[in-house]
Formats: C-alpha cells, structure tokens, sequence
C-alpha cells in the first residue's frame, strides 16, 4: 500500500501589531480633532494658552511617539520572519507582551 502527503505552512502575519498600529493613528487623529475644535473655541485675543490645549498638544505627541514605536516593531519582526529568524509564534509572542 502507498501513501503519498503533502504538507506546507503559510504564516498567519503580524494583524495584532498592524491593528495596535492602525489603533494608536485612530488615536492621534481623534487628539488632532480635538485640538482643532479647542484652537477655534479659544478666544481670539492673546492669552496664555489653556490647559486643554496644552494636554491636547502632549497627547499627540506621545500617541504620534507610540505608532512610530509600534511602526518600527512590526517592521522588524517582519524582516526577521521573511529571513527565517523568526517564526510566527516568536511574533506572536512579541506583540502579546
């Protein structure tokens, strides 16, 4: 009797970190809306800025810190798999942590 089998493998990809990635952009864009409509409702005449604007401008810039952070993640666990030095759980594992 003869058997005859075929077997192969296709990684299942990195979607954990693109959507963490896809998440914190969402993130900025919603701090930059909010940031616009504080801008318009301040008054015109120069004051100090308020508060709002102030925590609207760091949130920005440490979500904008967080995507490029994750960006850079995701870009190289995708170049250790395609070099086979990493396998698919190993990325997995990364991105759980």
């Amino acid at each position: 009797m003869w058997s005859v089998g075929l077997s192969f493998s296709v990684p299942i990809g990195n979607n954990s970190a693109r959507a963490d990635v896809a998440a914190n952009r969402l993130i900025a864009s919603q701090a930059r809306t909010q940031l616009a409509a504080i801008e318009e409702s301040r008054p015109s005449r120069s004051e100090p800025p308020c508060v709002p604007l102030d925590s609207a401008y760091e949130q920005i810039g440490v979500t904008e810190q967080a995507v490029t952070a994750a960006e850079v993640v995701v870009a190289s666990y995708r170049k250790r798999q395609q070099l086979g030095l990493a396998t698919t759980k190993d990325v997995l594992d990364v991105v759980a942590t």
